[in-house]
């Protein structure tokens, strides 16, 4: 179900906007809510999904994606979540 209240969201972030939506498309919002996270944003970020959903959901729908996650991003959520090191592409 998403947002029936558009006008709400125009001054959000995308993030914000994002994950406003009560989208059940996992695979679709924890990646992209991640694609440009960097040391400085991912804590930010990783709070806002941890709000929906489980750790062992994001490190799941994270290593099993189609979008383009560098391997950054992965080694930063590996490190934040203290698991095994993994990577998109190898």
């Amino acid at each position: 179900m998403i947002n029936t209240k558009p006008h709400e969201n125009k001054q959000l972030s995308p993030l914000k906007r994002l994950i406003g939506y009560k989208i059940t498309n996992k695979d679709m919002i924890i990646p992209r809510a991640l694609f440009a996270a960097n040391q400085e944003t991912l804590a930010t970020y990783s709070v806002k999904l941890e709000l929906y959903y489980f750790t062992t959901l994001i490190l799941k729908y994270l290593k099993n994606i189609k979008e383009l996650i560098s391997t950054e991003v992965c080694q930063l959520v590996a490190k934040r979540y203290n698991v095994p090191t993994f990577a998109r592409f190898k």
